[in-house]
């Protein structure tokens, strides 16, 4: 009897109070072309962002209206972030059409078809106690790829709030300033369900209000998709994307699929 009962061992309770995950403790990841995290990489630390984008566009002419035919591109980026201080890293971005069909696509398409190589910064304004409110500012200078050398800056506001325990907002607003009679302005707002210690819920709505040669075409995405942290240095997703409205060339879907490894 003595040695049954040594053999019993109990069971370890389960704590119910534990916080399913702690988002202060992982790495924190930009997705390309969308919500901005105006938290910065670890001090000292160099990470590395990649992505591939998969999507239908629609053909546009000169007037930037959209035509019945489209055409499967693929895009893909790579972005250098170092942290110099607590509050401030350094960026470096690059973004190649790597698969496209017609030279239209080639001078309309993407998010930025004006540049390729950008250089940027991202500073922390405010930062409450245990990172739940969070202010930054974000900006990037863009060089044109086109024959003639030319500088586009790029600014944006980052704002982050931790809403529940599982639950994060975040929200960008600012501008691209590309010509005298081409300047962008975007707005977006994400939230992020944390579903498991590793796995996470993203839901955005992206705006931008773009000024193209006295025409206004607006843009109004919605996206959502899933990320997993492998390690608290290794983070991957896939996200798809969808126009709203009907003059957006994106109305047959994106795919956009990225990882993130901080050393």
């Amino acid at each position: 009897m003595v040695t049954g009962q040594g053999g019993c061992k109990p069971g370890k309770p389960y704590n119910f109070n534990k916080i399913p995950f702690n988002t202060n403790d992982k790495l924190a990841s930009d997705r390309f072309y969308h919500t901005l995290n105006p938290k910065i990489t670890n001090n000292k630390h160099l990470q590395l962002e990649t992505s591939v984008a998969l999507r239908d566009e629609f053909y546009k002419g000169k007037d930037f209206n959209k035509s019945t035919s489209s055409t499967f591109n693929i895009y893909s980026g790579c972005k250098i972030k170092y942290a110099f201080t607590k509050n401030s890293e350094f960026n470096l971005i690059v973004s190649e059409l790597i698969l496209y069909s017609g030279d239209e696509i080639e001078e309309y398409g993407g998010e930025n078809p004006y540049s390729r190589y950008s250089l940027g910064t991202k500073c922390v304004l405010y930062r409450s106690d245990n990172d739940k409110n969070i202010v930054g500012l974000w900006g990037q200078l863009a060089f044109s790829n086109k024959e003639q050398f030319n500088i586009y800056p790029e600014l944006k506001i980052l704002l982050f709030k931790e809403l529940f325990q599982s639950i994060n907002f975040t929200s960008n607003i600012g501008g691209a300033f590309i010509t005298r009679n081409t300047v962008s302005i975007t707005y977006s707002i994400e939230l992020k369900f944390f579903l498991t210690k590793k796995l996470e819920l993203i839901v955005e709505n992206y705006t931008d209000y773009i000024h193209l040669n006295s025409i206004g075409k607006p843009a109004n995405r919605l996206l959502s998709g899933f990320g997993i942290y492998v390690r608290e240095n290794f983070y991957m997703y896939m996200t798809y994307e969808k126009g709203i409205v009907k003059s957006d060339y994106l109305n047959k879907g994106k795919i956009d699929l990225g990882l993130a490894f901080r050393f």
